[in-house]
């Protein structure tokens, strides 16, 4: 255990030693080239940077700033003479060096002072100044160049404008004598019409000058006679109208006479339901109606059957003792004939009782009379009635008065009851003469007499 422990220890020991000595052999050679490299751009910068002449020819720095020189030279000697432009474009002065002969430059600053003076003339002229007192305003050729151009432009503008205005001055000239003519030509004529037509009127005026006097005597003749016509046609109406008034008034009162002797008498035509198996000696018999009819037990019925013009018979009288849903049991109470019983199949008549609906009645007349059997008051009849599930309206109130005839009232029947119950005359009054009947039978309400209708309601 112990040897091969050892032997592992040695093993890795070897290839420790050998990575080191390989990063040793990298390192090495990184160095070697980095000097390399140093040299290398030592020696160009050197090239480059040569200002020892007994290290052979200049470098190209050096080379590059003769150049440069030699063109700032060449520049200050050659830009001064033209006057184009006095400063480099640093900013900075360029001296004025270089001969006349060169380039013409006292020729050229005579062209410029000469220039300057004749096209900034009128500018100083304007202002009170003069061009010895601003010699950089416009100082160049190239900005008198610039100035010129301007000028230039706007002036041939100008010209083209004035021209285009003569040329138009021109035109309009033209179409004014165009329209002068013209107008001189209609003119002529239009007054030769106006002549023509004043000369026409005033011929008619002398005709009609003439005729005025005889055609105004004659329409006021026409005038007098119309006058005179019209009054005896107005007297003559006026008669007639009132003829015709007296007429139409006496027809309107025997109208409302004849509507009233022709009242609608309320005629009982309506057989509600039917006997069935009628019990003469016990006095019961059963009827098809029961309480989804609206059946109550009180309600009294005439029995009847069918004359031979359809009027209905009366046999006897019936009251409802027992209500079942579809059928009811009544008591005989009374017959008109014991020879002639009541039957299976006689008819059940009530006209103050509907299957329906209420029966819907109004009560005219005395409100206590005297004279008819029951003696009722109306106050009476409106409970017997209430009893068999039917209703009574009072007289409704008018919001004004009424006129019927001569006479003016202020209560009259609803219009939504089945018919009017009279009672009997008032005192002092006859039937003809009670206003409200009157009313009743003029907007065609039915009238049943107190007497006949308390027969279905009396015990």
């Amino acid at each position: 255990m112990t040897g091969s422990r050892s032997q592992s220890q040695r093993g890795i020991a070897m290839v420790v030693v050998v990575i080191f000595f390989l990063i040793t052999i990298v390192l090495a050679f990184t160095m070697i080239l980095l000097m390399a490299n140093a040299s290398g751009k030592e020696q160009v910068l050197l090239a480059l940077d040569n200002e020892d002449p007994r290290m052979g020819p200049p470098g190209r720095v050096q080379e590059l700033q003769s150049e440069q020189a030699s063109l700032i030279r060449l520049r200050a000697a050659v830009l001064p003479p033209t006057g184009l432009s006095p400063e480099t474009s640093g900013g900075g002065e360029i001296s004025e060096g270089g001969t006349s002969d060169d380039l013409p430059e006292v020729v050229a600053r005579e062209y410029l002072g000469k220039q300057r003076g004749k096209i900034l003339r009128k500018h100083f002229e304007e202002k009170a100044g003069s061009l010895e007192r601003s010699p950089g305003f416009y100082g160049t050729l190239q900005e008198l160049v610039v100035l010129a151009a301007a000028k230039v432009v706007s002036k041939s503008t100008r010209a083209d404008q004035a021209r285009m205005e003569l040329e138009l001055s021109e035109s309009r000239k033209n179409a004014r004598q165009e329209n002068n003519r013209d107008l001189s030509v209609r003119t002529g004529e239009y007054d030769d019409q106006l002549n023509t037509l004043i000369g026409d009127l005033r011929n008619r005026k002398v005709e009609t000058e003439g005729n005025t006097s005889t055609e105004i005597d004659r329409i006021q003749q026409l005038i007098d006679q119309a006058n005179a016509e019209l009054g005896a046609r107005r007297l003559e109406f006026g008669k007639m109208d009132t003829d015709y008034s007296n007429r139409v008034n006496k027809l309107q009162n025997d109208l409302e006479e004849l509507k009233v002797r022709d009242a609608i008498k309320y005629d009982i035509h309506r057989a509600h339901g039917r006997i069935i198996s009628p019990d003469i000696p016990n006095k019961i018999a059963f009827i098809d109606l029961g309480s989804r009819e609206r059946i109550v037990t009180g309600l009294k019925f005439m029995v009847a059957k069918k004359g031979k013009r359809g009027e209905f018979v009366f046999k006897g009288r019936v009251e409802v003792k027992k209500v079942w849903l579809t059928y009811s049991e009544v008591a005989i109470t009374s017959l008109s004939d014991d020879g002639k019983p009541v039957v299976d199949g006689d008819l059940l008549v009530n006209p103050l009782f509907h299957t329906r609906r209420p029966v819907v009645v109004a009560f005219l007349g005395e409100p206590f009379p005297r004279r008819i059997r029951p003696a009722w008051s109306i106050n009476e009849a409106t409970r017997r009635i209430l009893e068999i599930g039917s209703e009574v309206r009072p007289l409704r109130a008018f919001g004004r008065d009424v006129i019927v005839g001569s006479v003016s009232i202020g209560e009259g029947v609803p219009l939504d009851i089945d018919f009017a119950i009279y009672t009997e005359a008032r005192e002092k009054q006859s039937r003809d003469q009670d206003p409200v009947y009157r009313l009743a039978a003029l907007i065609g309400v039915p009238v049943a007499e107190a007497s006949e209708m308390y027969k279905f309601l009396e015990d």
